[in-house]
């Protein structure tokens, strides 16, 4: 005699443990990390046609403060190229914020190099 029992399940049944496994059991594969994740780990791209992003949100935000990266360098690169200023003393240097200013002007180089 075995021990479990065969349970015959009417197809009624069958079709809702189908849909109970196949609802709850989606899984995805991140691109980026090629993880086999949960789909709750992903967000929509497009919510009315439920189209999901290919990268979980872990990737996503990572790949996210990467562009923040890239753009605060080219931002500073933007800067450092436009706040050049050419001292009468005869030094260029980059000045981000008026202390720099101050310090070139109370160093020694310029206090020796200066005109008057």
């Amino acid at each position: 005699m075995p021990i479990i029992k065969q349970t015959h399940l009417c197809l009624n049944e069958k079709i809702d443990l189908f849909i109970f496994y196949f609802y709850y059991s989606l899984k995805m594969e991140c691109t980026k990390c090629k993880k086999r994740l949960d789909l709750s780990l992903f967000s929509y791209k497009n919510i009315e046609d439920k189209i999901y992003y290919l990268y979980c949100d872990n990737c996503r935000e990572k790949t996210n403060n990467d562009n923040k990266k890239i753009y605060n360098n080219i931002n500073y690169l933007y800067v450092k190229n436009n706040n050049v200023i050419s001292c009468k003393c005869g030094k260029n240097y980059i000045a981000f914020r008026s202390y720099h200013i101050t310090r070139h002007e109370n160093s020694k180089y310029h206090k020796e190099n200066i005109i008057s």
